[in-house]
């Protein structure tokens, strides 16, 4: 097998990132954007002792599972934001427990594991549900910033389109992107880039909540010690934008990809804001600061945390450790199935 060369390559399998895998020569490949079941023609790009890596040029052969266009259209532009948006929904449950069985069974050594994992729970809502992005700066191409998310394998921001937004982020994020963008635009603040080292903006990371009252906390990244408008830009943010109560700068000069790497320090409003996880009467609230560890799915952990609960068979009499326990949210939601939890 040589690199830049064209080879026939038919799909029997998916990669966590999404990549189509196959193989040629006894050599596996990844080629991102097809699909088990498809077969096509792709450029080699990359080879090495144990892998390969190609690019789809034309597919003969299209599976059934295949969404065309796919459901998000920064996907179509190598967004590396989403993995299988050219995948239909119930297929990709289907793939996700086959990658369980199948590290059960590979490295966990047990014989079957294909029956012992149970038919995957789907997700509800599929999009704009994440209550966490971090969005990337970068210099338009007509002049002034745009933010996305980098494409896969690379520092090279795929802007969000205002006009299409982002299936992943929420409402609150969305609003707070688009305000972001045009206010920097409007005081030409320039993004940081990478290779010259010149520039300001790095990234904004929003969080949100799911229940109880809205709220949402922004957190801009710069390439500085200090930004002189920051002061002012919060101000405007929270008088546009209500649900907006916490505000911080992190100020990230390293050479890092980190991003909350520097002084952190609160420009505005609260140092948290408040999630409340279950709607049962007492369910728990959580404060959330910009570094605590939070599902980003917050239907999905309801779901989750239930069938956990539901897994450990509590009476009320037993003691639950709830080691590596982040801000205490699977503890806290069993504390009223047990005795006690440490």
């Amino acid at each position: 097998m040589e690199k830049n060369e064209l080879y026939e390559l038919e799909i029997d399998s998916i990669a966590e990132d999404g990549s189509g895998i196959g193989r040629l020569d006894g050599l596996v490949v990844f080629c991102r954007g097809m699909l088990p079941g498809e077969r096509g023609v792709v450029r080699i790009l990359k080879v090495t002792k144990s892998y390969a890596v190609g690019k789809a040029v034309s597919i003969s052969t299209f599976s059934p599972h295949r969404v065309e266009p796919p459901s998000c259209p920064n996907f179509a532009r190598s967004c590396g934001g989403c993995t299988f948006c050219h995948l239909a929904a119930e297929e990709q449950l289907t793939w996700k427990r086959r990658r369980v069985s199948d590290c059960l069974s590979r490295i966990g050594g047990l014989p079957d594991a294909a029956a012992l994992v149970a038919p995957v729970l789907p997700s509800e809502p599929v999009f704009r549900y994440r209550n966490k992005s971090i969005y990337a700066f970068s210099s338009a191409a007509g002049g002034g910033i745009t933010c996305g998310f980098y494409a896969p394998n690379s520092h090279r921001v795929v802007p969000i389109r205002e006009t299409e937004g982002c299936l992943l982020e929420n409402e609150m994020s969305r609003e707070i992107r688009d305000f972001t963008v045009k206010y920097m635009n409007a005081h030409g603040i320039s993004a940081y880039d990478e290779s010259s080292g010149k520039g300001v903006l790095r990234a904004l990371m929003v969080r949100t909540n799911h229940r109880g009252a809205r709220e949402a906390m922004a957190v801009l990244v710069v390439h500085a010690k200090a930004l002189p408008e920051m002061e002012a830009y919060a101000a405007a943010l929270c008088a546009a934008l209500p649900f907006v109560v916490s505000v911080y700068l992190c100020a990230n000069t390293q050479n890092t990809n980190v991003v909350l790497r520097g002084d952190l320090r609160l420009i505005c409003g609260k140092p948290s804001i408040r999630d409340v996880i279950g709607s049962f009467p007492g369910a728990p609230s959580f404060e959330i600061s910009p570094h605590s560890f939070y599902q980003v799915n917050p239907v999905q952990t309801e779901i989750l945390y239930q069938k956990a609960i539901e897994f450990a068979h509590l009476t009320g009499k037993e003691s639950v450790i709830d080691a590596y326990c982040g801000i205490g949210t699977i503890g806290l939601i069993a504390s009223g199935h047990a005795k006690e939890v440490v």
